[in-house]
């Protein structure tokens, strides 16, 4: 992969039913990611890109994104949400520039929200 994956407004999750929710964890235990697999077999990652906003890219399968390398220093931490759940709503979260920052999900009745900080990110669920 070259350059910045291509990054979507977080609300094309909207209706979608969601098979499995768990955060992109470096072997060091730091989260690098939320990766949101919808039933259809797609999915959405959300990661911290290196200008420090953040990516909300559309995968085609719930696959490791080539950049999270080597793929062996990186593994899944699910997340507590119940398979068949809906996207109510998503949002992003942009700064006082206009970047985007950070997206927030309702999945179900369960809310869970990413955030770009500091060249990291941040997921509280």
């Amino acid at each position: 992969m070259s350059g910045r994956p291509e990054s979507v407004d977080p609300r094309v999750a909207r209706g979608r039913e969601v098979r499995s929710v768990a955060e992109i964890v470096h072997a060091d235990g730091e989260a690098v990611a939320l990766r949101i697999a919808f039933a259809d077999g797609d999915c959405l990652v959300c990661t911290a890109w290196t200008d420090w906003t953040l990516v909300v890219e559309p995968r085609p399968d719930a696959a490791l994104p080539d950049y999270f390398w080597p793929a062996s220093s990186f593994t899944t931490r699910p997340l507590p949400f119940a398979a068949g759940a809906q996207v109510v709503s998503a949002a992003q979260v942009r700064d006082e520039v206009g970047q985007v920052m950070g997206a927030d999900f309702l999945i179900g009745d369960r809310r869970v929200s990413v955030r770009a900080y500091g060249g990291g990110i941040n997921v509280t669920a």
